[in-house]
């Protein structure tokens, strides 16, 4: 299908954007270049969008494509099927019929086939205004997932991704709510701990200092105890030396008894003198003593004080044990979180998983409906031409018991003219006829002519002889195929590759085996692989390359190789035909080099599609 001549603007923003489309799911891995070349081709003759056709054949998901979308290209009807209350195949259908019929709009038809309600489209055509509002968001799908809503009093009538994705998004908020708070609490256990820590280094560090202090006093306590027994031992040496002295007096005093008076009174007085001292040094003493009992009862405080400290220490020690359980703990809610995240991972994989199977086994069941309804519609239109042709047989029948006893009652007069004419001429003998010469029942390529290959395809398709048509097995294998596989098979018995008993092997093989078509159909057809892919995409990789002449196609094709046609070319005449001299030399089938020039022979040479926009 050709591009208008004179395309409008929006027509020509919206060829650019499915280019540069496909070229990003190409590099993002979702789809592959034969499936984007084939999605192009046959974006010819659908009126869905690119992104669409890719997922009416299951090549991608709409949470793959729609976030490559601008929320200002999103459509009425997108947002019904994305919503669960509209089917890609109703979308489908009613692009045709509006196709047919351009007068008509598109929700009219939907809502004519009773496919959506009129309150749905006022619904969808809020939502899309709404969409608008935020122009310029490249990701439609987050902004209609985090808007996502329902008709109201009408719940979705079909699987809707987005409001599986809008589960998806509220668990994961929920889960990304739960993992904030435990990051909350575990910032909240660290910062506690962070201040016993704290705490427990300013007790330590005081513990340390009251220690220090305590050691000082206790040394100073010592060195003052020493120092007062020093002065006891003094004041005891100084008693002793006293009382030596005393006794050295008496003696005195008793030897100098017989000196004067004066003498003994001098004598007394100091006697009484070292009396009153050493009662001095004895009161000094019991003071010392005193002071030692204090002294020994503060060493007994500062020793209560170092249990006190002892106990401090010991709970200090606890506090790091409940500190070391309080980081096991955190290590477990780490642990946790973990573990919860991968279970959230674990969640997603699964959930696309079922989601993918849910679109497969939908799309699956989509197609057995389509196609036993149009075997049914086939059967019922069988059954009918059975009856007229029963009717016609029973008519021909009747005719022929007619023309049946005219010509017996002719055989009857012929038989007596006979007998007559015997009965009164002598007998001869019959001339024996020649025998006539067979016909060949193939014809020689050879020797067609010219004239003969230019009326062929100077002829319209429609009148070209019928392909040989085994029965109605045919044609059912035929309509349980798909439109692309359908397509393929009737172009390669167009060109003479395969027979109707060749698709009917194809088709029940595929059905039986499953797996990619083109394989099963290089398998059972002794077909080449380039040759399968070549009309599976009709040429389209030809185009794109830029084919200027038939031959790039028939090497393209696997049918004949370069060296070939390199060597009919010399020795063809100017203007000559080249699928005719490849007939004529036995290298193509005539329906086969027809076929080729028909299609591929008037090719121009084609430009890139960027340099045609």
């Amino acid at each position: 299908m050709n591009p208008p001549t004179s395309p409008t603007p929006t027509a020509i923003e919206q060829e650019k954007f499915e280019i540069r489309l496909g070229e990003a799911l190409n590099r993002a891995g979702l789809l592959t270049p034969a499936q984007l070349a084939q999605a192009m081709w046959e974006k010819a003759d659908t009126p869905l969008m690119l992104g669409e056709l890719c997922m009416q054949h299951g090549w991608i998901a709409p949470q793959d494509l729609y976030p490559l979308i601008p929320v200002e290209l999103v459509r009425i009807g997108e947002i019904l099927m994305l919503h669960g209350y509209l089917e890609l195949e109703h979308i489908h259908q009613a692009l045709i019929q509006q196709r047919q019929h351009p007068e008509r709009k598109l929700g009219e038809i939907l809502v004519q086939q009773g496919w959506v309600q009129p309150h749905w489209l006022e619904w969808a055509l809020d939502k899309q205004q709404r969409l608008r509002r935020q122009k310029g968001a490249a990701n439609s799908w987050e902004v209609m997932v985090e808007q996502w809503s329902t008709i109201p009093d009408q719940p979705p009538l079909y699987v809707s991704p987005l409001q599986v994705a809008q589960e998806t998004y509220r668990v994961t908020q929920q889960y990304k709510a739960q993992l904030e708070r435990y990051q909350e609490q575990i910032a909240i256990l660290e910062a506690q701990l962070e201040q016993q820590r704290q705490q427990q280094q300013l007790l330590v560090e005081q513990s340390l200092q009251q220690v220090a202090d305590h050691q000082a006093r206790q040394q100073e306590q010592q060195q003052r105890i020493a120092q007062l027994e020093a002065q006891i031992q003094q004041g005891t040496e100084q008693q002793k030396a006293a009382q030596q002295r005393i006794r050295e007096l008496e003696e005195q005093l008793q030897a100098q008894q017989a000196q004067g008076s004066a003498q003994l009174q001098a004598a007394q007085a100091e006697l009484e003198i070292l009396r009153r001292r050493c009662h001095e040094l004895t009161e000094w003493q019991s003071q010392a003593k005193h002071k030692l009992q204090e002294l020994g009862s503060q060493l007994q405080e500062q020793q209560k004080i170092q249990q006190a400290q002892a106990q401090q220490l010991q709970e200090q020690a606890h506090l790091r044990h409940t500190l070391q359980q309080m980081e096991a703990q955190v290590a477990a809610l780490n642990q946790s979180l973990q573990e919860h995240q991968h279970q959230l991972q674990l969640a997603q994989s699964t959930k696309q998983r079922l989601t993918a199977d849910l679109a497969h086994v939908r799309q699956e069941a989509a197609e057995a409906t389509h196609r036993l309804q149009v075997q049914l519609q086939e059967t019922q239109a069988q059954l009918r031409e059975t009856q007229d042709r029963l009717q016609e047989a029973q008519a021909q029948v009747s005719q022929l018991q007619a023309q049946l006893q005219a010509a017996q009652a002719e055989n009857r007069a012929l038989a007596a003219a006979v007998a007559e004419a015997r009965r009164t001429s002598p007998p001869s003998a019959a001339p024996t006829p020649a025998p006539e010469k067979a016909r060949p029942e193939t014809e020689d390529l050879k020797a067609l002519t010219v004239a003969d290959w230019a009326a062929e395809l100077s002829a319209p398709e429609s009148e070209l002889p019928p392909q040989q048509y085994l029965g109605e097995e045919d044609l059912e294998a035929l309509q349980r195929a798909t439109p692309w596989v359908q397509r393929v098979l009737t172009q390669l018995r167009a060109a003479g590759l395969i027979d109707n008993a060749g698709i009917e092997t194809v088709i029940h093989a595929w059905e039986k085996e499953g797996g990619t078509f083109t394989d099963v159909l290089a398998h059972h057809s002794g077909l080449k692989p380039e040759t399968v892919k070549f009309f599976s995409e009709g040429g389209y990789s030809v185009q794109l390359a830029g084919g200027r002449h038939v031959a790039d196609y028939l090497k393209a094709s696997g049918l004949v190789s370069a060296a070939q046609i390199e060597q009919i070319q010399k020795h063809l005449p100017p203007g000559g035909s080249l699928c005719q001299a490849l007939a004529q030399a036995g290298i193509l089938r005539r329906a086969t080099a027809l076929y080729f020039e028909r299609h591929f022979g008037g090719q121009k040479p084609r430009r890139p599609l960027r340099e045609e926009l």
